[in-house]
């Protein structure tokens, strides 16, 4: 067989030899999210393996690995990086998947192909994986490059010069290799054609094939550059009629003017306010500062970058204002975090208005790993457009900074687009966005705090029986 068009010989080795550093990194990450997910053995199949960094890690941690890849240079290399590892020639569309724990495909290697053959790719990882297995890749999406861009990189007796150019959809690589062997400098080139992708359209193919989809920015602690993103999928299970949606449905129009909604977590969809209460006046006695437990309650709802300022001098804010926030931070996450629970009916509620056409979006200033726990243990990855953090916004609410964010995760007209929210912070960064709101009343907050919402409820499944009164309201 001839050597593939993409990584022959030399590139192959160049870039096992220089370049194999984010193999490694992301490693690490795949490890921790395989823990967290609860696979701790089986067989990984790892597509588009390269030189076999990652699937040496994997066998190392006591997996069995299948690796593929279209490179017939590359898999000479695996079989002496992941000697434990089975490998074998093929592209990521057309490889057959054998029933496996896990897919793995890192270093946009879905990139080298086209919306279609994503698509047969993640139908096949579907019937391949299980209930709750894993499908993990990254990709370059659009507008990730710059329009041009010129880099000579060299090590010991190898050098390359990749030139890049790209229109935002497209990118094409034009590598030269030179490589010194006995004596004689070897020169080869390359020309890769990646397309680039827009998240929603894979967000489709996904949602489409069976996952539940979280994207990231990082494998873990590595985080990836600017354009690109982790896409973490899980194989649903089959899904069971709720009878909590008994009678609901009957309460829903069969056409509805109300496009999306950006929906607030906590207090709104999770019950969290007490605990995020209990924690601050923990964090804040820790530091020596006692502070009564009903101001701290009237605060929640506002992130810590104004919670805290608003209730420490000037001295306190210099002396201990940023320490308090990081270990207030760390204290949610080692004691209170894993305590939360979703409000009854609240995922019912979401899936009902996702049956109807309404697009979602989770509107959280939290800490983009609250965000993914918070995402898990609803349970409703599959259901949304997608979510915000902290991350996405320079202040949190009541700046319209998040709302705007979750906007643009919809991409829905304003003027047909409800907030959904608990707190009166939820109302002002709502109106500033602007889009009208509904306030929840499940987050303890007094109604007349939150009179100024266009709509007031006991929760999320009350709302939701009320969508008739709600889609009058965004009636042209």
């Amino acid at each position: 067989m001839t050597d593939a068009p993409h990584y022959r010989t030399d590139l192959a080795w160049i870039h096992h030899a220089g370049f194999s550093e984010f193999a490694l990194l992301a490693s690490r990450g795949v490890l921790a999210l395989l823990t967290k997910l609860g696979i701790r053995d089986g067989l990984i199949v790892d597509v588009g393996c390269g030189s076999g960094v990652l699937a040496r890690a994997l066998t190392d941690a006591g997996f069995d690995v299948l690796g593929i890849d279209a490179s017939p240079s590359m898999i000479e290399l695996a079989h002496t990086t992941a000697p434990a590892a089975r490998f074998e020639i093929g592209s990521f569309d057309e490889a057959a998947l054998p029933r496996c724990a896990a897919i793995t495909a890192m270093g946009e290697v879905l990139n080298y192909g086209t919306l279609d053959r994503v698509r047969t790719f993640a139908h096949h990882a579907a019937s391949a994986l299980p209930p709750r297995g894993l499908l993990l890749f990254d990709v370059a999406e659009r507008e990730s490059y710059p329009p041009h861009d010129e880099r000579r990189v060299g090590g010991d007796k190898w050098s390359v010069i990749a030139i890049k150019d790209s229109d935002g959809k497209r990118l094409t690589r034009r590598v030269l290799t030179f490589r010194q062997i006995n004596g004689v400098t070897r020169r080869d080139e390359e020309v890769h054609v990646l397309e680039l992708y827009e998240r929603e359209e894979l967000l489709a193919i996904l949602r489409q094939a069976g996952f539940r989809v979280r994207v990231r920015r990082s494998y873990g602690t590595y985080r990836l550059p600017k354009g690109h993103a982790v896409y973490v999928a899980e194989r649903r299970r089959p899904r069971r009629r709720s009878t909590s949606l008994q009678g609901l449905e009957l309460a829903l129009p069969q056409h509805v003017n109300l496009q999306a909604t950006l929906i607030d977590i906590d207090g709104t969809l999770v019950d969290s306010n007490d605990k995020h209460t209990d924690c601050w006046v923990e964090a804040f006695a820790h530091f020596g500062k006692r502070m009564d437990r009903k101001v701290v309650r009237e605060q929640i709802g506002k992130g810590g970058d104004l919670l805290v300022p608003d209730t420490l001098d000037a001295r306190e804010m210099r002396t201990f204002g940023e320490a308090l926030q990081k270990f207030r931070g760390q204290l949610w996450k080692e004691k209170y975090m894993r305590t939360v629970q979703p409000f009854p009916g609240a995922v019912d509620a979401l899936r009902a208005l996702h049956a109807r056409g309404i697009k979602l979006a989770l509107a959280s200033s939290s800490n983009p790993d609250e965000v993914e726990y918070y995402v898990d243990v609803l349970g409703v990855g599959d259901l949304l457009e997608g979510t915000t953090s902290k991350e996405d916004a320079e202040f949190s609410k009541p700046s319209p900074e998040i709302f705007r964010a979750a906007l643009e995760r919809v991409k829905s007209d304003p003027a047909r687009t409800l907030a959904v929210g608990d707190t009166p912070y939820d109302i002002l960064a709502a109106h500033r966005t602007p889009v009208p709101i509904a306030a929840v009343l499940c987050g303890g907050f007094p109604r007349q705090s939150l009179a100024k919402a266009e709509f007031l409820f006991d929760d999320v499944p009350a709302m939701l029986k009320e969508l008739n009164r709600i889609d009058e309201y965004f009636r042209e």
